[in-house]
């Protein structure tokens, strides 16, 4: 949970929001995306609250990068080279390079 908290964003500034484990950075972007609501209080955007604004419009406007390490089942190869939607295709490229170009 998190009390009493209350910053501004000007237009066009680049934010990182840093912290010791289990300051509320998590609960905060959580919040700002809109992935739920307060239960009190209220997350406001120039002025008008959150919610006004429709959930692709907020988050196409933020980009989060999150230090959440995501893995995954199998090879790197099947990672890098599947779409999610069937059996693994090859992708004609090294996998790494795929991976950190594409």
């Amino acid at each position: 949970m998190l009390y009493d908290v209350s910053f501004s964003i000007r237009k066009g500034d680049k934010v990182a929001v840093v912290g010791a484990s289990g300051a509320g950075k998590t609960t905060i972007m959580d919040l700002f995306l809109r992935l739920y609501d307060p239960w009190s209080g209220s997350v406001r955007i120039n002025g008008e609250e959150a919610g006004a604004f429709s959930l692709a419009d907020l988050r196409s406007r933020i980009g989060v990068v999150s230090q959440d390490i995501r893995l995954f089942e199998g090879s790197v190869r099947k990672t890098c080279c599947s779409d999610g939607r069937g059996p693994m295709r090859s992708c004609g490229k090294p996998c790494a390079g795929w991976a950190l170009t594409s």
